[in-house]
């Protein structure tokens, strides 16, 4: 990927149990060991982004979002952390991004 270009991503899996309001997630964007971005967000606020809304049923989904990156982002690879929470149960999702200098 590019700067000043989308990035397409894709999630597919299944929930487990049902998602109800109150649940947030922590959105953590590290170059290298370096934390560029940590924010904790309302899970369900974020769920309209991708035409979704709380409770969010049981049972398989998949999500596809295009995100436009930033013609400032460093030309460097990211890794993603995204920790979901509801209650006391935790779910985490691991990836890694890098941005081409193009």
């Amino acid at each position: 990927m590019s700067r000043g270009q989308n990035l397409t991503i894709e999630a597919e899996g299944e929930v487990l149990e049902e998602i109800e309001e109150g649940a947030y997630v922590i959105l953590n964007i590290k170059w290298g060991v370096i934390t560029v971005y940590n924010k904790r967000v309302d899970f369900c606020e974020q769920l309209k982004h991708v035409n979704e809304t709380c409770p969010l049923k049981k049972g398989a989904m998949k999500i596809n979002k295009d995100i436009a990156i930033p013609q400032e982002v460093p030309p460097v690879c990211y890794i993603l952390i995204l920790l979901i929470f509801e209650y006391l149960e935790m779910i985490e999702i691991s990836d890694w991004a890098s941005v081409n200098p193009t």
